[in-house]
């Protein structure tokens, strides 16, 4: 389904992209992005920098992995930064969460592909943004990777669990994604949406809870179903050694959590420390971070 994306990540689009960006932060830059010692990127909002995790997801079999998530950090000026849900909770209204999930993604992107990985990135959207964006959602993003030269065929989205309340929403945002030209991961939390979602979503992976607890039964029912439509069945929040184990003998392929590779690896780009600008309040930060999505 993908091929190496390492020649890609050097096009000229995406080497000029980060030479042109700042060594620190700067409060009246057109765009809040800068690269830190280690080449990392890091975007403000608010008064937190923000930057990029990667949690890998993995094939159980051999441990290899099949692609990472990205995941949000932050900092702030005494070093400890908000939790990505306060961060996300201070985006009070649509228009500043629309812009705040976007820069998220985009700093993935950026910090991802600098490295030489050369399976998908998962980038996940959040929930509160299915209903603020009224229609095409994917085009801003899918725009901003080409506008880039990055490889979009290696970003996939992840739909939250929480879209699976209202399947009209949830198709329309699963038509858009892949009218758009999105892999998709969506996520269940028991057999009977899984079942939804594979009739109705058509995804490239479904992610199941390991937490909610699935009887041998379930799971041999839904590793047969993934099969016949091609679908990767992820298991993720694999916490302890006997959930691997436990993994592993019902024949889930994908796994993601604490026991299957207990720590996170930062991007590539750099494992320096971060560098914590001294920020100011900008009342003008959601409007700074779209530049680049309007211009894409």
């Amino acid at each position: 389904m993908t091929q190496p994306h390492a020649a890609l990540v050097r096009s000229a689009r995406f080497q000029h992209y980060l030479e042109g960006l700042p060594s620190r932060y700067k409060a009246d830059a057109a765009r809040p992005l800068w690269r830190d010692a280690g080449g990392r990127v890091q975007a403000q909002f608010l008064q937190c920098a923000l930057t990029s995790e990667f949690a890998p997801v993995v094939h159980v079999q051999t441990g290899a992995a099949f692609a990472h998530e990205g995941r949000i950090r932050t900092y702030a000026e005494d070093g400890e930064g908000l939790s990505a849900w306060r961060l996300f909770a201070r985006a009070a209204d649509d228009a500043t969460l629309i812009a705040l999930d976007r820069m998220c993604r985009l700093v993935h992107a950026i910090n991802y592909f600098q490295g030489d990985d050369t399976v998908p990135l998962i980038a996940g959207i959040h929930d509160r943004l299915l209903a603020a964006v009224l229609e095409d959602h994917g085009a801003a993003y899918r725009n901003v990777l080409v506008a880039l030269g990055l490889p979009q065929d290696f970003v996939w989205i992840q739909i939250p669990a929480s879209a699976n309340r209202e399947l009209s929403l949830l198709l329309q945002v699963v038509r858009n994604y892949r009218r758009n030209g999105f892999h998709l991961v969506v996520q269940a939390d028991d057999l009977a949406t899984a079942r939804m979602l594979l009739a109705q979503a058509r995804p490239a992976v479904l992610s199941i809870d390991w937490r909610t607890g699935w009887s041998a039964a379930d799971l041999d029912t839904l590793r047969a179903a993934c099969e016949a439509q091609a679908v990767q069945l992820l298991a993720r929040h694999v916490q302890t050694a006997q959930d691997a184990v436990r993994v592993a003998e019902a024949g889930i392929p994908l796994a993601q959590g604490e026991a299957v590779r207990p720590r996170w690896h930062m991007s590539q780009a750099g494992e320096g420390e971060a560098a914590v600008p001294q920020l100011a309040a900008t009342a003008g930060a959601a409007e700074a971070v779209t530049t680049l999505w309007e211009r894409a």
